[in-house]
């Protein structure tokens, strides 16, 4: 619900749940609704990210599949405040970080301009790439940047969408990766 001061979001905004539909429709109204949309989903993500304990099998897949040779970066429509300390803090393999800009809603995922932003870093070909995702943008996103998904159901209803969306692997639990 707005506050005084902020802006009104259409009905069917408010029912969403989606804090990304929030954001994106902030950057409709004026760049200052946009910021303050940003600044407020920067604090919602940022204390989650940073107060999650790290599962081993993040450390664990990463250091398996650089030990085969492989890269592993992360493209995500949370902010670098929000990734970039639980990324770090948590001694991941990771080669690169690509997360939103609050100026530019439009890019985030199922616009594949952070895929495509990993891709070309990495110096790698998108046949030989996978997206490992847990959300209908995150596979959108897979499909418009021409690579392969696999889908990690790890809420209700996502084994189901995924399949139905033609995931190429689709897991419950990461550790089988």
């Amino acid at each position: 619900m707005p506050k005084d001061g902020e802006a009104k979001v259409p009905p069917d905004l408010e029912k969403s749940g989606d804090l990304f539909d929030v954001f994106t429709y902030s950057a409709t109204a004026d760049k200052k609704e946009c910021r303050h949309t940003e600044s407020a989903l920067k604090g919602t993500r940022s204390g989650s990210s940073q107060s999650g304990q790290a599962n081993n099998w993040h450390k664990n897949f990463a250091a398996a599949w650089v030990g085969f040779g492989g890269h592993v970066a992360v493209a995500s429509n949370n902010s670098a405040t929000a990734v970039n300390p639980y990324v770090r803090s948590n001694e991941h393999n990771i080669v690169e970080v690509f997360t939103r800009d609050f100026s530019s809603p439009t890019l985030l995922k199922q616009n594949p301009f952070l895929v495509n932003q990993a891709i070309a870093t990495l110096g790698i070909s998108p046949q030989e790439t996978s997206l490992i995702g847990d959300s209908k943008a995150g596979h959108e996103a897979t499909m418009n940047a021409g690579i392969r998904f696999i889908g990690y159901s790890n809420k209700p209803g996502r084994t189901l969408a995924f399949d139905a969306a033609r995931a190429e692997a689709i897991v419950s639990d990461m550790r089988l990766l």
